[in-house]
């Protein structure tokens, strides 16, 4: 919550609307894979994520941050990931785009893994989440990993927290560049 409160107030203080999206509040089911977007390009299901469809399409850029379980995305998230399989249907099978593909959209990927570093901590959660920017679209410009942070929290590391900042306005000047 905190970096996503430091992403909001860079972006909005340069101009940038933002759209938070907890996905611990929504209320949503996962996909269970009915094959209704194979045929349709959209979920039957009328939930949480219904309106989520329509907010990624007109996004100009997605900063997603989550913390690391098992090496991978926590499940909720892998829930709102597997539900963007309605862009992937419409773009893939059906050869009818649902989401728009010319649009030039950024992204940010930050995962938080709470334990000391070790050599496959972020493989499930990379291979996720690459995909899910691939699927609504977008370029993901970084991914930025930090670990350890059950001993030192994320607010109490300058250098990653310059980095970050560095992302966010990069991110800034890539969308208010594609808008000209």
């Amino acid at each position: 919550s905190f970096l996503c409160e430091r992403a909001i107030s860079i972006l909005e203080n340069q101009g940038i609307k933002t759209k938070y999206i907890n996905i611990r509040k929504m209320n949503f089911e996962p996909c269970i894979a009915c094959g209704y977007c194979d045929r349709t390009g959209k979920c039957f299901m009328k939930d949480d994520m219904a309106e989520i469809y329509d907010i990624i399409d007109k996004s100009d850029g997605t900063i997603a941050i989550s913390p690391v379980f098992f090496d991978g995305v926590p499940g909720k998230l892998k829930g709102f990931v597997d539900r963007t399989q309605a862009f992937y249907a419409s773009k893939y099978i059906l050869k009818s785009p649902t989401i728009d593909r010319y649009k030039k959209r950024y992204g940010l990927l930050v995962s938080l893994a709470g334990s000391k570093p070790y050599e496959t901590q972020f493989i499930g959660n990379k291979v996720t989440m690459e995909f899910f920017f691939k699927c609504i679209n977008t370029k993901l410009v970084e991914h930025m990993q930090e670990t350890d942070i059950d001993n030192i929290p994320i607010d109490e590391r300058e250098d990653f927290l310059k980095n970050f900042d560095k992302n966010i306005k990069e991110i800034i000047n890539l969308i208010k560049s594609s808008l000209c």
